[in-house]
């Protein structure tokens, strides 16, 4: 049995809560195999949504929140990585990092969204042949 890292991230927008849950319940249920989430620790949106279903889910969770921020015990960083000077940089930063963790990336963004936020994460995602799927 193996393990298999599945990063979520998505849009402070993205509101399809419903998706969310049945993209999670179809994962845990279906793989055959050890299942942990990676997403980038946002408090609002997807993220939030994806953090709250996969700790009621009992699905292991872990998260790449901003270097910025306090260490939390679903941050996948040490310690002593975490409450650093505020920079812009640390919120890609933290996607590049969970791109180079994850076996596949889902993407969760409302129709027509501009997803560049993302972009550096997905083209890390591509350049390793590693399949990246944006869910709308």
């Amino acid at each position: 049995m193996g393990l298999m890292k599945i990063g979520m991230v998505g849009s402070f927008n993205y509101s399809n809560i419903t998706r969310i849950k049945d993209m999670l319940i179809t994962l845990r249920d279906s793989l055959d195999t050890e299942l942990t989430i990676l997403s980038g620790g946002g408090a609002v949106g997807a993220e939030k949504v994806v953090r709250k279903y996969c700790l009621e889910f009992n699905i292991k969770y872990l998260e790449f929140n901003p270097a910025c921020t306090a260490y939390n015990g679903y941050s996948a960083m040490p310690r002593e990585f975490y409450d650093k000077p505020r920079h812009g940089s640390h919120f890609i930063h933290r996607y590049m990092m969970l791109a180079s963790t994850a076996d596949k990336l889902i993407v969760f963004a409302n129709k027509n969204e501009d997803t560049s936020f993302f972009n550096a994460a997905i083209k890390k995602m591509q350049k390793r042949n590693k399949k990246v799927v944006i869910v709308n």
